[in-house]
């Protein structure tokens, strides 16, 4: 509406005035009816300021409701997918667990082997088992979170690109306060009294408080910078705090995947010098379903790591 032209009709009551030149005027008529056409300048670049404010907090909300989604998640980013991963890893070795304990319990039938190993095995291999229901449980939950915050976009990108949203917003909201200080018109049409005659306006105002708008619009953006990196109450500085978190998160993970790397590889070498030995005693029998069992639950969770400095090195933007 603002670039649209202004239709006025008005009704006037003027002072006499009297026309030297125009014999006819008839000085003791002063109403008059007036149709005018108005066209300001000013309000056609105030729409255009506007759109530019509702543009820039289009695109300010839209990255809100992203960090939003972010932060609904939190700590829990890649929970999910280290779920997965580690029963993934569990169901490809199912038929190893299943051989050894029927392995074991053929040998305690034969008298070959201890209740105490059989024992062992089973006992093992159940802590597997409630290990695969504990996550299961848990996933359905990971899942459901995971479903309503969507795919999640990598943090730091985001921070950057709401910080210069938000800052965006107020640097336009000045633009538009600074034009309209400003106010510009034009006035055509026809006043009719005794008759009718064609007459031209120009408006021009200015706001004597604009010299000073300027220093304060800013300060505003300046204040709006400096907010969303230190209130606490800004959506971008709640998720510099996950994103922090989740670096030192990412940290510790990976100290981890180089101990349980380190665990692996003494279990295999262990194993080996076991399979080297030939012939396996009892006691080789057992030490080598031991090493099978913890090589299983220390794969498994090397898996659930590995996912989840996957997951959340692609949302801080240091992947693995």
């Amino acid at each position: 509406m603002l670039r649209a032209p202004r239709l006025e009709v008005q009704g006037a009551y003027l002072p006499a005035l009297t026309d030297p030149a125009d014999p006819t005027y008839d000085a003791t008529t002063r109403a008059q009816a007036r149709v005018a056409l108005v066209v300001s300048p000013t309000d056609m670049l105030r729409a255009r300021a506007i759109e530019r404010v509702a543009a820039s907090e289009c695109t300010r909300d839209a990255l809100v409701e992203q960090i939003d989604r972010t932060l609904a998640v939190g700590m829990q980013v890649g929970e999910a997918d280290a779920a997965r991963a580690e029963l993934a890893y569990f169901e490809q070795h199912r038929g190893d667990l299943e051989q050894l304990v029927q392995d074991a319990t053929t040998r305690f039938e034969h008298q070959l082997a201890t209740a105490l190993e059989l024992d062992e095995v089973r006992e093992r291999h159940a802590e597997i088992q409630l290990r695969i229901a504990e996550r299961r449980r848990s996933l359905a939950a990971l899942e459901a979170l995971e479903d309503r915050a969507g795919a999640l976009p990598d943090v730091t990108a985001l921070l950057r690109a709401y910080r210069g949203a938000a800052v965006d917003v107020e640097r336009r909201s000045g633009e538009l306060r600074r034009i309209s200080a400003w106010h510009v018109e034009l006035h055509g049409g026809v006043a009719a009294a005794t008759r009718m005659e064609w007459f031209g306006l120009i408006e021009v105002g200015y706001s004597l408080g604009g010299p000073w708008q300027r220093a304060s619009a800013a300060r505003a953006v300046a204040a709006k910078a400096r907010e969303v990196v230190e209130d606490p109450r800004d959506a971008a500085v709640r998720l510099e705090h996950v994103r922090r978190a989740m670096q030192r998160s990412l940290s510790e993970l990976r100290g981890e995947l180089a101990l349980l790397d380190d665990m692996l590889a003494r279990l295999d070498a262990d194993r080996a010098r076991l399979d080297n030995a030939g012939e396996l005693a009892d006691t080789g029998r057992q030490l080598r379903a031991r090493y099978t069992l913890q090589r299983i639950s220390f794969g498994a969770r090397r898996a659930a790591v590995v996912a989840l400095i996957e997951a959340r090195g692609r949302l801080t933007g240091d992947p693995l």
